[in-house]
């Protein structure tokens, strides 16, 4: 297989294949990821056939209505919100929530609107949805890493859970949001992990 970057599947991890949290979840946790998939999930047209390629055209394709079968909450996680492929450099530039994206891409990016720097030229011109801003991403994803805690806390202290918070804040390209910029010596990348 090759790199995921855009609707490509299918998962790389097999349907019977046991995972961590499907493990955890055996043993009574609840279990979460917020944050970027990256290993695959099968799209379907609106003949219900299976998209499995990468590429703009592929996204055109997508009817976003129909779930998809072998993303994370097939694979162990009892909550997923985050992004298919890596959120700011692939073909799809949407959130998913468990396994649908509610808020379908409706155009393409414009890459001339986003910061330019050495750090932020690795993005492929794909289709964007219109709560989806690059530069926010990372925060987006703490946010309901950090609302999932603090609904745990409150509805089931007692309760075993494991997060797993998975940030594009690894590697470029790199948009610090504004409250972050210049806050390094490190260049935009330096202030986008700060």
């Amino acid at each position: 297989h090759s790199t995921f970057t855009g609707v490509g599947g299918p998962c790389l991890i097999e349907k019977e294949r046991l995972t961590l949290p499907a493990m955890l979840q055996q043993q009574g946790y609840t279990t979460a990821l917020f944050g970027k998939w990256h290993i695959g999930m099968t799209f379907f047209d609106k003949e219900g056939k299976a998209i499995n390629e990468n590429g703009l055209e592929a996204v055109r394709r997508v009817d976003y209505s129909r779930p998809v079968p072998d993303g994370p909450v097939h694979r162990g996680f009892d909550q997923f919100f985050g992004t298919v492929s890596c959120p700011t450099t692939d073909w799809l530039y949407a959130y998913m929530e468990g396994d649908r994206i509610p808020v379908p891409p409706t155009q393409q990016l414009n890459k001339s609107k986003l910061p330019d720097h050495e750090w932020s030229l690795d993005c492929r011109p794909g289709l964007v949805a219109p709560d989806f801003d690059l530069e926010k991403v990372d925060m987006v994803f703490l946010e309901k890493s950090l609302q999932f805690l603090e609904t745990h806390a409150t509805k089931a202290p007692e309760k075993p859970f494991f997060l797993f918070h998975s940030l594009q804040a690894v590697h470029s390209p790199s948009f610090p949001m504004r409250d972050f910029k210049g806050r390094t010596t490190a260049g935009p990348h330096g202030d986008f992990i700060f």
